[in-house]
């Protein structure tokens, strides 16, 4: 009989046919045969049971014909289970037959408790006795979890009597074992027998650890333990474990070992690094959201920002692509937000996911199970966008993807930022990230807190090439700290540094005015004034190619006697309209409504319609005509201006006050014309300053009269075609041309907030190319998108603009000077130290960041995402950082 059943499994008939044979072999079992056919049936149905490659037809054949030999043949049945199933050597065999050994006895138990009870089974106290000692053995996931469903399905064959002691270990051995654990993606094949072999284990772990508060906070200080060990890669598999224990409680746990002084940060950096992570597990709850949360908080309170900064630059990539995932979705996003509103400070973190936004904002709009996340996920960008100004490049995209969704308003964000848990004046040590310079090649210069306002001023004036050479071909004593030292250091690594990005902090240190506050923003008019007075009590010549000189003319009315005073300056304040920048300039002021104005220049007449915007301290243009421009405000700084009243002047030929008109004429041209926006005023009512948001057209090339000072002919920046810039200036005789070199840009609604950055213009023999420089980020950009840029941000409007004076070829540019030799070292010193950075960054990286690849079924490139597995033991050799409570 037991030949015929082993060959008809072998057999290549068909499964019904097989089961139709079997179920004969079935009715047998009533007859009454010999102990040696029966052990050789039950022994053929135990190896079927270890296979898992037929069909469900078949084993279900099977089951019933063991269980009907079990039936009719009980003694010899049990007989067969205690003598040949349980008396194997369990750690003898190998890992995959110890799972199927394991999946046998299962089938074996289900079919004798279907015939009698189990718990009241003779063969009841050899079967625990079995178990239990292999239990104890198990070193892998898939049979740890073959186990506790089998415990789990029969509570009885798990001991009862078992100490504290005993359940410590065995629980401290089943988190080493899932630590220790390959995790599955969900994406993968194998990810719902991996979930299912979690959930046993988990239901263990609440049945038998889950009411002991004790071994509980034993268990957790075991899963801190893991996750503070960098020699070791603890498994994501872990945050099964998490809805075990009580928030609370491991929050205190998480303060502990932030404060303990065998932490180091880095050993801080890879803890957090697992737990977000931990964002991979699916999940519908909010435990483990809540717990990554509540740790980031903790490094905020205890000033371990540092730590946070690292992780969220290293794990933004991978939180942005978990939100894909219906299940990664809620905790992914809560991480995301959580993690960016903690880390306000810094535009880094938040510009690092913007790449990933459109593309995001598209996929959640598509699925329709998700609508609440794509919102939530909206107003998180609105409110960070509104917190980083000044961005552009970045922001292009995502304001086309964000169109249909609506913008909180000004006071829902800055309640949401009021909230967020951010570290306010609190200077935050520069972190190193391995990161490469720009397509540009160019060098950055890093965001110290605010301090964009400098960065600006210094890429503006690194443009000017001139100026640049006159600073690094000048020897100044070494021992010399000033400002001209620190911007000639400044300067030549700039041009030759192999860092992405610069730290400005010395030149911070020199250039900062007493009354400027570090950490808050400041006017970068002002500043520019400051560092320019700094220059020339360093080395007078060096301002001169900014200093121009005017005749300031008063003609007295009465005697036409006139006063003329030689006046030097740095730059020109050109002022809007007094119908723009005056009464109608505030909020509050007088009533509102269209207001418009007429400009009277050589140039002619137009009128532009103005509109007071909602919630703003400012006023901006509806439209903006073409006669609104910078040279029309250069126009009218030159236009007479008439004394008389409050205002009159006073004659010494009359010896009285006199009505009298008042010109101003350039006598002498600076190599660099500084232009200054007059866009800030301030209201006595509201005792607020405000911005006038006006865009204007400033242009690529204009020339002024060297007699009367006013604007002959201009060249609009929207002209592309050098050829046509260079036609168009040869009909003009005059003998003054200026060529827009930088374009400094202030985002944001007062001077008191917002962002800076620049435009700067690079000519050459084959044109110009322009740059947006934004800190460290540098890219380039086309005209077209600089001269319209203001349509998209309409509060990002140029503040400084810089002219650069030329003769005939409006593309000839000088040369570079070489480095003096102290200089090169200086900077061959700094790049030696950067290639060290770096090679410790990466070994550092390798540490705290070990990665293993999911691979997902994504085509593009940008949605890989690299989460921490388990893998093999590190080579590290710092301290493994365990805590003590």
């Amino acid at each position: 009989m037991d030949k015929i059943l082993l060959g008809i499994l072998n057999s290549p008939y068909p499964d019904k046919l097989k089961i139709e044979l079997i179920q004969k072999i079935s009715y047998s079992a009533e007859k009454n045969i010999d102990n040696k056919p029966i052990d050789n049936i039950l022994q053929i149905c135990v190896d079927f049971f270890k296979e898992d490659n037929y069909s469900n037809e078949l084993n279900s054949a099977m089951d019933n014909m063991f269980m009907n030999w079990v039936k009719h043949n009980k003694d010899a049945s049990l007989r067969f289970l205690t003598d040949e199933v349980l008396k194997k050597p369990l750690n003898q065999m190998e890992s995959n037959i110890k799972i199927k050994h394991v999946r046998s006895i299962n089938k074996c138990i289900n079919t004798i408790n279907a015939i009698h009870d189990i718990s009241t089974s003779p063969i009841k106290t050899v079967l625990s006795t079995y178990l239990y000692s292999f239990f104890f053995k198990v070193d892998e996931l898939e049979l740890l979890a073959c186990f506790c469903g089998l415990y789990l399905q029969y509570p009885v064959l798990f001991p009862s009597n078992l100490n504290f002691s005993v359940l410590s270990d065995l629980s401290t051995r089943m988190v080493s074992i899932i630590s220790s654990s390959q995790f599955v993606f969900i994406t993968s094949k194998d990810y719902p027998t991996y979930y299912n072999h979690l959930n046993h284990i988990y239901e263990f772990f609440l049945k038998h650890f889950g009411q002991d508060e004790v071994l509980k906070k034993q268990i957790a200080i075991t899963i801190f333990n893991t996750l503070t060990n960098p020699n070791k890669c603890p498994s994501i598999s872990l945050a099964k474990l998490v809805p075990c224990f009580q928030l609370e409680v491991l929050s205190k746990d998480l303060e502990v070992i932030i404060l303990s002084s065998n932490i180091s940060d880095e050993t801080l950096i890879f803890m957090l690094s697992q737990m977000v992570d931990w964002a991979c597990f699916p999940t519908d709850d909010f435990y483990i959201e809540r717990l990554i949360n509540n740790f980031i908080g903790l490094l905020i309170r205890f000033q371990k920002s540092n730590v946070l900064f690292v992780v969220i630059e290293n794990k933004i990539n991978q939180l942005c692509n978990l939100i894909l995932f219906p299940s990664t979705r809620k905790t992914s996003l809560g991480v995301l937000t959580f993690s960016l509103m903690s880390y306000l400070h810094s535009p880094t973190p938040f510009h690092q996911a913007c790449k990933f936004f459109p593309k995001l904002i598209d996929h959640l709009q598509k699925e329709e199970s998700c609508k609440k996340y794509d919102k939530i996920l909206a107003e998180l960008i609105f409110t960070l966008m509104y917190h980083f100004p000044g961005y552009p490049d970045v922001y292009s995209d995502i304001l086309v993807a964000l169109k249909n969704y609506k913008k909180p308003s000004e006071s829902e964000m800055k309640l949401w930022l009021s909230a967020s848990s951010v570290l306010v004046k609190v200077e935050v040590p520069h972190c190193s990230i391995v990161s490469r310079k720009s397509e540009t090649g160019k060098v950055g210069l890093e965001n110290l807190g605010n301090t964009c306002f400098m960065n600006s001023i210094i890429q503006a004036l690194f443009n000017l090439i001139n100026f640049r050479n006159d600073i690094i071909s000048h020897v100044f004593s070494p021992s010399t700290q000033n400002v001209s030292v620190e911007l000639q250091k400044i300067f030549s690594l700039l041009s030759f540094s192999e860092r992405p990005a610069i730290v400005p902090k010395s030149f911070y240190d020199a250039s900062r005015p007493e009354w400027f506050c570090v950490g808050s923003q400041q006017d970068c008019s002002e500043y520019f004034k400051y560092v320019l007075d700094r220059l020339e009590k360093d080395k007078p010549s060096l301002v001169q190619h900014f200093t121009g000189m005017l005749n300031v003319i008063v003609e007295c009315l009465n005697c036409h006697v006139q006063s003329i005073r030689k006046e030097l300056f740095n730059d020109l304040p050109l002022s809007f309209h007094e119908n723009v920048a005056g009464q109608y300039t505030l909020k509050g002021g007088n009533p509102t409504g269209n207001q418009s104005r007429s400009m009277q220049c050589d140039r002619g007449e137009s009128s532009i319609i103005l509109e007071q915007v909602e919630n703003d301290d400012t006023l901006s243009d509806k439209e903006v005509s073409d006669d609104e421009s910078l040279l029309s405000m250069l126009c009218a700084y030159f236009l007479p201006e008439h004394l008389s009243e409050m205002n009159s002047y006073f004659c010494n030929n009359c010896q009285s006050l006199q009505d009298a008109t008042k010109r101003i004429n350039i006598v002498s041209f600076p190599p660099y014309l500084t232009l200054t926006l007059k866009r800030f005023m301030f209201n006595v009512k509201t005792q607020k300053r405000s911005k006038l948001l006006q865009q204007i057209d400033y242009p690529l090339t204009f020339k002024l009269c060297k007699g009367c000072s006013a604007c002959c002919d201009n060249t609009k920046i929207s002209s592309q075609n050098p050829s046509i810039i260079a036609n168009s200036l040869e009909n003009c005789q005059s003998e003054i041309k200026y060529r827009l070199s930088s374009v400094i840009v202030h985002s944001g609604l007062s001077l008191d907030c917002g962002h800076y950055y620049s435009y700067t213009c690079q000519y050459s023999a084959n044109g110009y190319t322009w740059l947006l420089m934004n800190d460290s980020r540098i890219s380039k950009v086309s005209m077209e998108n600089f001269s319209k840029s203001g349509k998209s941000f309409p509060r990002d409007t140029p503040y400084i603009c810089i002219y650069e004076k030329y003769d005939i070829d409006l593309f000839a540019t000088a040369k570079d000077v070489l480095l003096p030799q102290y200089l090169r070292d200086m900077v061959d010193q700094d790049n030696a130290i950067y290639r060290e950075e770096i090679r410790m960054e990466e070994l550092k990286q390798k540490r705290v960041f070990p990665k293993n690849t999911f691979n997902k079924d994504k085509d593009d490139d940008d949605d890989d995402f690299n989460c921490s597995t388990s893998c093999s033991s590190s080579s590290s050799n710092w301290d493994s950082g365990k805590y003590i409570f």
